[in-house]
Formats: C-alpha cells, structure tokens, sequence
C-alpha cells in the first residue's frame, strides 16, 4: 500500500525535536560506555562541572539517591486473540522482567549503554562536557554468538543460564510423527539477522519540569502515548495526572518507539527538574 505520510517530513514540513523550543531550554549529551559487559569502578565528574556552560552532571547513583525506580518494560505483554491473557506462560520459568535504569547503576549490559547525562546550556558545551567525564571501567566477557551461552557470565541473577524465555507452543507428538512420515526430513541450522530499526528520528525528546504543579510535560516522536506515560510515571511514583506525554510526529518513527521504552525520556525528565527547568 503506498505511503502518503512521508512528503512532508523529507521536505521540511516535519516537525522533530531538534524543532521544538522551550523557554530556558537546556540540552543533555550522555556518556556512553565503549564495552558490551563491564563493572563501572569510578565515574569522575570534577573537570568536566567547571567547563563553561555546564548546569548539572547526573548518574545512575543520583537517580537511585532520589528513590526512583527502573522502568518496567512489560515483557509479558496481552495475548493477541484474548487481552485477559498473557501471550506467554512458560512453565519451566517466568518470562525475566527486568526493570531499565535509564542510566547504569553499577554495571553495563551492553555496548553505547548511558553511564552519565550533562546538562549544559547548547548542545557544544554538552558534548564537550561529556567527553570530559572520566569513567573506570572493569571489563568483563561479552558473549556475541547465541551459541556461546551456555557457561558465559550470568547477565541478570533472575535468569542465571541468560534465557529470558523458555515456552514451547503447539503438538510436540504430531510434529515428531510427521517428521517420522516423510519422505524427505532437511535439517538445517538458520541464523536470523539482527534487526536495526532506521527511524527517520532517533530517539530523542524535550521535557520541562514545573515546579508550581510538580508536574512533568514530555515531547517526544513514538507510535503512541499511554504506554510510556504509564511506565514514566510509575518510574517516577507519580499519579498519571502529573506527567503529560505528548507524540507530535509519529510517522518519523518505528514500532520500536513504543515496543520498548527508550532508558533516555526518564532521565529527561529527571535532569529537566535538577535544572529548574
């Protein structure tokens, strides 16, 4: 079916979040680690808060300081044909539900995770802020071949062997008789691709605290609104009414928008109340 949404944004008629612009608005540039797997020692912020134009420098231990909470990512979400029922229901194992930090608190888990977010007054000033952050890391394995798991370093305690889910679906029985019954059996070994999304933007967002109503107002393109701004707000231990999220350009973005909640819009709001703004 052809695509009649995108002439404009390719022409300029599109509206991003680099367009958007608040009173006062900051920017925050994050400090990302160069591992897939690696304990953070020391994350050394002095050199990099006296550069000019710096407002604040964040990180996961002041996140967890202020009593908030990791975003849940509904792993296990409503079945397809019938929402009272889960689409999983593994019976050797629950499906890992792990919360999301939008910065690390102790440990990375993969390669670009956010150790540090400065807030600085233009986006130069961020990013050279942020390579002034010192981080000590201890690296540790990184497995990258599926095949490997078995015996490599345990990722999350509530998934000791590194498997999220573990279901089998259908009639094992008539599937082993059918095989049995045929002329021909091919056994193969297929390897799928990973999979990079290309969103016409990445992800990004604009939010600005008010301190009168203690309220929080996130910008942000994504394939929709209820979901994050349940998760936001439970991250923050908020009542819904006190955060409002808003999608102004869905179609520059891809169903991984809203399939997982992007670790940055939580620390967006939280660095946009750090800084008064």
């Amino acid at each position: 079916m052809p695509r009649f949404e995108d002439l404009r944004l390719v022409r300029g008629a599109g509206k991003y979040s680099d367009d958007i612009a608040m009173p006062n608005q900051t920017i925050a540039a994050f400090v990302r680690s160069p591992h897939a797997h690696a304990i953070v020692k020391r994350i050394d912020a002095a050199a990099a808060r006296t550069m000019s134009g710096v407002i604040a420098i964040l990180t996961g231990a002041d996140y967890v300081a202020d009593g908030l909470k990791g975003a849940v990512q509904r792993a296990n979400p409503a079945g397809a044909i019938d929402i009272k029922v889960r689409a999983f229901a593994p019976e050797k194992r629950p499906v890992l539900e792990e919360p999301q930090f939008p910065l690390v608190i102790d440990r990375v888990r993969y390669p670009g995770e956010a150790v540090a977010v400065v807030v600085a007054e233009n986006p130069f000033q961020a990013r050279d802020a942020a390579e002034a952050v010192e981080v000590e890391y201890e690296v540790l394995r990184a497995v990258t071949d599926l095949c490997q798991v078995d015996g490599a370093e345990t990722i999350w305690v509530s998934a000791p062997d590194n498997i999220a889910l573990d279901q089998e679906f259908g009639d094992a029985a008539a599937v082993r008789a059918a095989l049995d019954a045929a002329d021909l059996v091919v056994q193969q070994t297929f390897r799928n691709q990973r999979i990079a999304n290309a969103q016409m933007e990445p992800r990004s967002g604009v939010a600005s605290y008010d301190v009168a109503t203690e309220s929080y107002t996130l910008i942000s393109g994504n394939q929709g609104v209820h979901v994050p701004r349940m998760v936001l707000a439970e991250s923050f231990e908020l009542p819904l009414e006190k955060l409002r999220f808003v999608c102004p350009m869905s179609a520059a973005v891809s169903a991984f928008a809203i399939i997982s909640i992007p670790s940055r819009r939580p620390f967006c709001g939280r660095a946009s109340a750090s800084a008064g703004r």
